[in-house]
């Protein structure tokens, strides 16, 4: 009789598959792919001495940013990652839809400092700098938090939301 052998648990094509299975744009739902989403971050281990935890594939997660994949950098990724952040402000409230509204124009690049920002995901500073100008409660805050995660908000897309806000500010 063969041993079943299971798979790492930070196996990065298996996060990924189930991730996509819960995820509620595929008819998932919205809790299970929060839910999960913590589990997976919860992998990572952090001493208090590194700057930045271990990776789970090529997803690294510090604690000052939300988790992202380095791949999804590349332009054609940035602008897919862009048009999702449109499609679920679709469906959000119209507070958190109007500040996704903002990344209509939000540019791609392939080299320079814009391409190094679609890299890494935004930072916790960001993204509280935007529910700030927004004009966000702390409990709406905590939803944005949320949101920005379930895209996920690269450093570019937060740096341009945050220019944003400022003209119209």
């Amino acid at each position: 009789m063969s041993k079943l052998v299971a798979p790492q648990p930070d196996d990065r094509t298996l996060w990924k598959r189930l991730l996509a299975r819960v995820h509620p744009d595929a008819g998932g739902d919205k809790d299970l792919f929060t839910w999960a989403t913590k589990v997976r971050e919860s992998l990572c281990v952090c001493t208090l001495k590194e700057e930045a935890c271990s990776k789970v594939g090529s997803t690294t997660y510090t604690p000052e940013r939300i988790p992202f994949d380095s791949d999804l950098g590349y332009v054609d990724e940035h602008v897919m990652l862009t048009l999702r952040a449109l499609s679920i402000g679709k469906r959000e409230e119209p507070l958190y839809a109007r500040i996704l509204r903002l990344l209509l124009d939000c540019p791609s690049q392939a080299h320079g400092r814009v391409a190094l920002r679609q890299c890494r995901g935004a930072s916790f500073k960001q993204l509280g700098y935007i529910s700030h100008l927004a004009g966000l409660s702390k409990e709406q805050r905590g939803i944005w938090y949320e949101i920005a995660r379930s895209v996920p908000l690269s450093e570019q897309h937060a740096h341009h939301l945050i220019g944003k806000l400022k003209e119209s500010g």
